[in-house]
């Protein structure tokens, strides 16, 4: 679209950015767009039903803002109960818009996260074309960030759309607080797809008042989303030494009003949810804790692994499965960690100077102390595109022409010297002399050879970001359907179920952690427990055999090959909760009706259980569901029924 008063220059501009919206759109369905038909899926079927008995004040919509995750959503004889409580009103109001509008459609709730990832991708797009971008290059570095392997969870998954409309927020703040402080390249004076860098002059429009307000209020919505958007004032203060000579008063303001704004925040929070509400290890690794400094340390690299060379960021199992590798994985961290160094050296005097490494660290060090989780690199990896960005540019633009000696005059070498608008400045001369000016053809051959290398790297990256992004895909749906047929075994239980039944189920797979809210969905029914006498050995199921003993009406034991229970990440899940590995006697009658009996164990885990029920499992009210290499859920029928 244009308007009378645009240049043919601007005009094409502003048709390329909207060619490079459309194909990013495309993208985004074409690794994405299956997402559309997953429906609910985990931690959604919570929210589903919070969202929908919620009021919409910010004290109900902090409240629906919860995960009981062990405890209310199912009890867990093996780990105390959880609760995790997070503020994020803004966030779980839209999401409730979202839902109320289409009629309480998961699928709208999928469309809208493909929306607000095309939002967010869109804005970095625009965010890389003020730092210096071409309209292309600024288009391959926003598809590499829509289809990085490390996003695929946060865009199929519901429950992350937080993370997505967070980022959204922030980067618009960030282009809004930008304009008004006259970044180079931001204002404007400066060509929207222009690749050089230049100055606001003062006095220029886009550094009136109404940059700042927009800029206040997108970092309030943002707030109101995750938590992790109270570093955006530290990440936008380390381009100030660019600017700093430039409207200081106004400035000074807008950080006041920045710090108030985090107070009235960790003010309100405090108020709703009691406190701080960190739930404990390892969820949250505490301050005061003697491991902190060096999980802190850890998971910092494993993150940075994550973005830059797509190691899988795995929860609870990853950072353990790292410090086994110790050599791998802490040289790899320094490879890293040298050119995060190389990019802050080189771009902290170009526009707009260390904006992309401070995005990076600053919007994950909130995160460090929180268990690794993929849908966590989504709002850093905003820095990740704009480092990427500085490193492509300087692979693809040739550098100052240079000539070290000349032997030709006199007999005396010529010192090197540069030409253009640094000697300029310097009063030397601008063009070489003729003996010394390449011809057409070197600079030409020089410029396409170092494009096409930018330009290879990009597609070959891109390649393997889309395959990854494809099977991670397939993982997700995978994921939908086991969850999707654990469900289904048990809701076709030929006993029936009934409103307060109890539901005994062995093997479960951890995929279907969530089964209670979503059998209940599924079936109408209401006050379910789900309690698992074990968690299966694999994530997804039983894979070796597994054999399940009737001793009598109140007694059963479970015995596993080869596979261990509660070994590998649940054996790390349960001491680090606990402190200890599962006793080989334990007594819970009180709380879910029988005790537990350790028959063989070794190094490896948990081979033989023995479970004595307080009340035998013919009674009504009482089902058992047994997981097999064959069912996910076989309910097992009471031994005169057999």
């Amino acid at each position: 679209m244009s308007t009378p008063g645009m240049s043919r220059r601007d005009r094409g501009t502003s048709l390329g950015t909207v060619a490079a919206v459309v194909l990013l759109a495309g993208l985004i369905f074409a690794l994405h767009g299956q997402a559309l038909g997953l429906g609910l899926f985990m931690d959604d079927h919570v929210h589903f039903r919070q969202l929908r008995e919620c009021g919409w004040s910010p004290a109900d919509l902090t409240e629906a803002c919860r995960l009981e995750l062990i405890g209310g959503t199912i009890e867990l004889w093996w780990l105390p109960d959880v609760t995790l409580r997070f503020f994020r009103p803004v966030a779980f109001g839209l999401m409730k818009l979202t839902y109320t509008l289409s009629g309480w459609s998961p699928t709208a709730l999928h469309a809208a996260s493909l929306l607000w990832h095309l939002l967010t991708c869109t804005l970095l797009l625009i965010l890389l074309k003020r730092c210096g971008a071409s309209t292309w290059l600024a288009w391959a570095l926003a598809g590499l960030f829509a289809i990085h392997p490390a996003h695929v969870a946060t865009v199929q998954w519901i429950a992350c759309q937080t993370e997505l409309m967070v980022t959204s927020f922030l980067l618009g703040a960030t282009l809004c607080f930008g304009r008004f402080r006259g970044w180079p390249g931001f204002g404007a004076a400066a060509s929207v797809g222009s690749t050089t860098e230049t100055t606001m002059t003062p006095g220029t429009s886009s550094r009136g008042i109404g940059w700042a307000v927009a800029s206040v209020v997108l970092f309030a919505l943002a707030l109101g989303c995750r938590e992790n958007a109270v570093m955006f004032p530290f990440v936008v203060a380390t381009v100030e030494p660019l600017v700093w000579r430039r409207r200081r008063r106004g400035v000074f303001v807008l950080y006041a009003v920045f710090g108030l704004l985090l107070l009235a925040y960790v003010a309100l929070r405090s108020n709703l949810l009691g406190g701080a509400a960190l739930p404990p290890r390892p969820y949250v690794f505490p301050p005061s804790d003697p491991e902190f400094p060096r999980y802190v340390f850890d998971k910092a690299w494993y993150c940075l692994l994550g973005q830059f060379l797509m190691v899988p960021c795995v929860p609870i199992a990853g950072i353990p499965y790292c410090r086994e590798h110790p050599l791998l994985f802490y040289s790899l961290s320094a490879g890293v960690g040298l050119l995060l160094l190389a990019v802050c050296i080189t771009s902290y005097r170009r526009s707009p100077g260390l904006i992309g490494p401070a995005w990076l660290i600053g919007f994950m060090v909130p995160l460090l102390p929180v268990f690794a989780s993929p849908h966590h690199l989504y709002l850093p990896g905003v820095g990740w595109a704009v480092i990427l960005m500085f490193l492509l540019r300087k692979l693809g633009t040739p550098g100052p022409l240079t000539r070290v000696s000349v032997n030709t005059v006199g007999g005396a070498g010529l010192r090197a010297r540069q030409y253009g608008p640094l000697a300029a400045a310097e009063g030397r001369p601008t063009s070489l002399p003729t003996f010394l000016t390449p011809t057409p053809l070197t600079r030409t051959g020089i410029r396409t050879v170092r494009r096409v290398a930018m330009w290879s790297v990009i597609i070959l990256v891109g390649a393997a970001f889309a395959r990854a992004t494809t099977w991670l895909g397939l993982t997700i749906k995978t994921a939908h359907q086991v969850e999707h047929c654990l469900v289904e075994e048990i809701a076709a239980a030929p006993s029936g179920l009934e409103d307060g039944d109890t539901l005994y189920v062995a093997n479960l797979p951890l995929i279907g952690h969530y089964a209670r809210p979503a059998l209940e969905e599924r079936t109408g029914r209401r006050n379910l427990r789900v309690i698992p006498l074990t968690w299966a050995p694999r994530i997804l199921g039983p894979v070796t055999p597994a054999e399940l003993i009737w001793i009598d009406e109140r007694t059963i034991e479970m015995r596993v090959a080869e596979d261990r229970y509660f070994a590998g990440p649940f054996a790390t899940v349960v001491r680090e909760v606990t402190g200890q590995p599962i006793p080989d006697h334990v007594d819970c009658s009180e709380e879910y009706g029988f005790r537990v009996v350790v028959l063989e164990r070794d190094a490896d885990g948990i081979r033989a259980l023995r479970f004595i029920f307080e009340r035998p499992l013919s009674e009504p009210g009482i089902h058992l569901f047994w997981g097999s290499r064959v069912r996910w859920a076989y309910e097992v029928p009471p031994r005169e029924h057999r």
